[in-house]
């Protein structure tokens, strides 16, 4: 992991709040991006075959006849 994604401010001498991309150049942006990115569709990857199993148990008889189909 390029950048802790957990920490997302820092506190000025003024006491007021600075969020880090505000200090951060544009590479280090599209890095923090791209990461964002790889994390979430990894998630999102996951959840859809969790989806995906669990409506099969629920209605075998759909992916019997899918399956009949030629459909993925």
């Amino acid at each position: 992991m390029l950048f802790g994604l957990g920490c997302f401010h820092d506190r000025r001498e003024d006491g007021d709040m600075l969020s880090d991309w505000e200090s951060m150049t544009i590479d280090e942006l599209f890095a923090l991006r791209e990461e964002m990115a790889a994390i979430l569709s990894t998630k999102l990857m996951t959840r859809k075959t969790e989806i995906e199993k669990r409506l099969r148990q629920l209605n075998p008889s759909l992916e019997a006849e899918r399956e009949k189909c030629g459909r993925p």
